[in-house]
């Protein structure tokens, strides 16, 4: 489909075969809804009608619950659309709930992100603090302040991570509304302790609106292009090892550096399903009883389960799809 020239909100995996995208609203491309790509089909399909609140604002902030398969949006005319993305059952949870117009609350380009089927969120053009949606009170709850920032943080790059001891949320690089440039560093939200901490680890260069993907294994995050400094665009590809804390640079590129991409992550199959079968294959190829290391079977499902990065430009809608393992194997310490 053709999607109107400006921004979108990130794409949304809903799936491990399947993400939406929230493009603006526009009568002239006759877009009125989300959109849903299928790596089965390869296709393009419109899934639920906006409200008549999402007006044609290029600045949705969006976040999935993938428990509850509820999708999050938040805009800049500051209202709260909750949709229901069960199959079958897809539609507008209920009427879109609006916050006031006080600059405090004004989330836009926040981070946004579900955690326990809670939502956060974490700045903005005019915030600078991390906030938990309280669904019985239709608002947000202050946490925490980043005491950094004078004005807002808005733009920084966001990363879900629960996989044995490693528990945390990510944030990668973001615009410093004071400033009116984009920073270096990287702060990490640990989910046990709930406490925010920076990370000695920086970004190889000050970035903002960077796509972020996760590896279906949580091992890496891959960051895609940004904005560079204040207004440049760039085409680098980092990996963040996260047993590490280390930047990888790959040698892979993004398409071009003419705006900001929004990326997800699809694979043929969900990691436990790829996990079972290249374990169990391997068993049998051994023996009944073998314990299998989880290397061995990290690399075979590497192999056998192919992980696709799916980039999206958000000035043209442009879709390209890149090879998770090529980013990775052609990525060397910066």
């Amino acid at each position: 489909p053709k999607f109107p020239l400006g921004g979108m909100a990130n794409p949304v995996a809903i799936s491990h075969d399947e993400f939406v995208i929230a493009p603006p609203k526009s009568a002239k491309f006759g877009i009125n809804s989300l959109y849903k790509y299928s790596a089965k089909t390869g296709k393009w399909t419109t899934s639920i009608k906006y409200a008549e609140e999402l007006q044609s604002s290029s600045d949705h902030n969006i976040a999935f619950d993938a428990d509850r398969k509820r999708l999050y949006i938040h805009n800049r005319q500051h209202y709260m659309l909750l949709m229901d993305l069960q199959p079958g059952h897809e539609q507008c949870i209920a009427k879109p709930i609006k916050f006031s117009s006080d600059p405090r609350n004004w989330y836009v380009n926040a981070a946004l992100f579900v955690v326990d089927g809670q939502l956060h969120t974490v700045g903005g053009m005019h915030q600078y603090s991390h906030a938990v949606y309280d669904e019985k009170r239709s608002q947000f709850i202050h946490k925490y302040s980043f005491f950094g920032f004078q004005t807002g943080w808005y733009g920084a790059a966001s990363a879900l991570i629960d996989r044995g001891k490693y528990k945390m949320v990510l944030l990668f690089g973001g615009m410093d509304a004071a400033r009116s440039s984009s920073i270096d560093a990287i702060y990490k939200y640990d989910l046990v302790s709930k406490k925010w901490n920076k990370s000695k680890t920086k970004l190889p260069k000050e970035l903002s609106f960077i796509a972020c993907v996760v590896t279906q294994d949580q091992k890496y995050v891959i960051l895609l292009g940004g904005v560079c400094g204040a207004y440049s665009y760039d085409d680098t590809i980092y990996v963040y090892d996260i047993e590490e804390s280390r930047m990888l640079e790959s040698k892979v590129k993004c398409p071009n550096m003419q705006h900001k991409y929004g990326a997800v992550i699809l694979s043929d199959l969900s990691n436990k399903e790829a996990v079972l079968l290249c374990s169990g294959y391997i068993r049998q190829m051994l023996a009944e009883n073998a314990h299998v290391p989880k290397d061995i079977v990290s690399v075979v499902k590497l192999l056998y389960n192919v992980e696709w990065i799916h980039l999206m430009q958000w000035n043209k809608g442009t879709h390209w799809k890149i090879l998770v393992a090529d980013v990775i194997t052609n990525a060397t310490p910066v």
